[in-house]
């Protein structure tokens, strides 16, 4: 019985891993963006926001969402650069 939720979250961990690669393929986009248009980095307000929107949609706890995009956004940053 554990072996089959280990595997069901094995598969699940595989897809988390594609969508953080996804997500820094468009950070490293939006990076590109905001460096032709002068723009910087960090957008704090941005931050906030996606992180309330999540927090807002889910059950989870807001300070794991909040820990957990604070290191998202963190890696997104340096491939911005």
């Amino acid at each position: 019985m554990i072996e089959r939720y280990r595997k069901e979250i094995d598969r699940i961990d595989s897809k988390i891993l594609g969508l953080f690669e996804k997500r820094m393929v468009f950070s490293k986009k939006i990076g590109n963006y905001k460096r032709e248009k002068g723009k910087l980095i960090s957008d704090l307000n941005r931050e906030k926001k996606i992180i309330l929107g999540l927090t807002n949609k889910t059950k989870l706890d807001k300070k794991f969402i909040k820990e957990i995009y604070r290191v998202i956004f963190k890696f997104s940053k340096k491939v911005q650069k």
